[in-house]
């Protein structure tokens, strides 16, 4: 998940299992605060899964070093982090049911997209997977743009286009950052939200939205709004992209 650049990728942490010969191990030297059974309960998962945990673990924020931020800033000021971690149980069934820790609340619009069945539902758009190269994600500020209705999202993926050479994320990243982001993590970036740029999710009755988060009083809410030609988004947030 978010990774700052002074840590190792997925594969890394593969190998770190490999080389320390169990998981219980391999887990009590990337997240010496977890307790015996915590460690145990991942037994028998798959690399890819395990490595995803085990990067949970080791890039969130109480394992920073004092003064070390989870996110850099590029040559434009935007704050940038690297980001992997996607798993085969990436579902929206998943999010839903794993969502809400830490204060995390998923919305029910949010819950709507995330267990469509629609032609353009969550789980039916390409998705994060497994990988071991973890993407270079950006945060792009909505106030940016000058006028009014540069703020729609047509406008704001041209924006990042041609003046950044950022791209459109998979569909799965925000809902998986979600997952792994603290509220003070969030706070930290001064976003009010950090909303998807990529392809619409339908909710259960077809119509299309775009993910969105924010803090709420005890961690996190994920929100969906309804995205027409005609939406503008709010300045005070950023878009997700990708740096390539």
């Amino acid at each position: 998940m978010p990774m700052n650049g002074n840590v190792s990728t997925v594969e890394g942490l593969k190998q770190c299992c490999e080389l320390v010969g169990s998981v219980a191990k391999a887990m009590a030297l990337v997240a010496p605060n977890m307790s015996k059974e915590q460690r145990q309960s991942l037994i028998g998962m798959p690399p890819a899964d395990l490595a995803h945990v085990l990067e949970r673990a080791l890039f969130s924020s109480s394992n920073l070093p004092d003064g070390l931020s989870w996110f850099s800033r590029n040559r434009h000021g935007h704050i940038v982090f690297k980001m992997s971690g996607g798993c085969e149980h990436l579902t929206g069934e998943w999010v839903v049911e794993n969502g809400g820790r830490d204060g995390h609340i998923v919305t029910s619009k949010a819950r709507s997209c995330l267990l469509s069945n629609t032609a353009n539902s969550f789980n039916k758009l390409p998705q994060l997977r497994a990988f071991a190269v973890p993407y270079e994600v950006v945060l792009m500020p909505v106030r940016e743009t000058e006028y009014l209705l540069d703020r729609r999202m047509k406008s704001l993926r041209k924006n990042a286009d041609i003046e950044y050479g950022y791209r459109v994320p998979p569909t799965g990243m925000l809902p998986l950052l979600f997952m792994d982001l603290t509220k003070e993590q969030l706070v930290e970036t001064g976003f009010e939200y950090i909303g998807s740029s990529g392809v619409p999710i339908e909710d259960e009755v077809g119509t299309p939205h775009q993910f969105s988060m924010r803090a709420n009083q005890s961690g996190l809410y994920l929100d969906a709004t309804i995205e027409t030609t005609n939406s503008l988004w709010n300045p005070g947030g950023a878009l997700l992209f990708l740096t390539s």
